[in-house]
């Protein structure tokens, strides 16, 4: 059913989003390649993607036990093992991530492209500046240094000076 329909198995959503959590690009990109070969149609596996995010959403906030989760028994195992690997602000990020990439199919023939962007920009996510980082570097006195260094961003608070910079320029 799933190759006439150009969908994605319920396992293979699975491996593909456990590539994502753990951030390895590479895997999560083959087996893309692989599956478009295929026949796997973009728009229905970026939705599944949505379906499987909202899933990582709901048990990352109720728990295993959640009432409504729409998976099957094997994903929900997968999923409450999953869940550990990540906060919920980088699910409910990779949501978005998600659905803006639903929302640009519509108007490109780069389909492929806009999902091997989407699985690259999740599989970085933990390289990127939260928001909470950024509001609390912005927080504290004195200048604040926020740079992303290749594999980790740094938010660094003042050096030890005499002060008479307090209300100087944000570096």
């Amino acid at each position: 059913v799933n190759a006439v329909l150009g969908t994605a198995g319920d396992e293979r959503v699975t491996e593909l989003a456990g590539a994502i959590l753990k951030r390895d690009a590479k895997t999560a990109l083959d087996l893309l390649a692989g599956w478009v070969e295929r026949g796997l149609q973009i728009g229905e596996l970026v939705d599944q993607l949505i379906g499987y995010w909202r899933s990582l959403m709901l048990v990352s906030c109720g728990g295993p036990d959640v009432r409504e989760l729409p998976v099957t028994p094997s994903q929900k195992e997968a999923i409450t093992g999953q869940v550990k690997l990540t906060s919920l602000d980088a699910v409910l990020a990779g949501l978005e991530v998600w659905t803006a990439t639903r929302a640009r199919l519509r108007d490109t023939q780069h389909t492929q492209v806009l999902l091997e962007m989407a699985v690259v920009r999740l599989c970085r996510m933990d390289e990127l500046l939260s928001v909470g980082q950024l509001v609390q570097a912005l927080q504290q006195p004195g200048a604040v240094t926020v740079s992303a260094k290749p594999g980790k961003a740094v938010v660094a608070p003042p050096e030890a000076g005499d002060g008479s910079k307090k209300n100087g320029p944000l570096t």
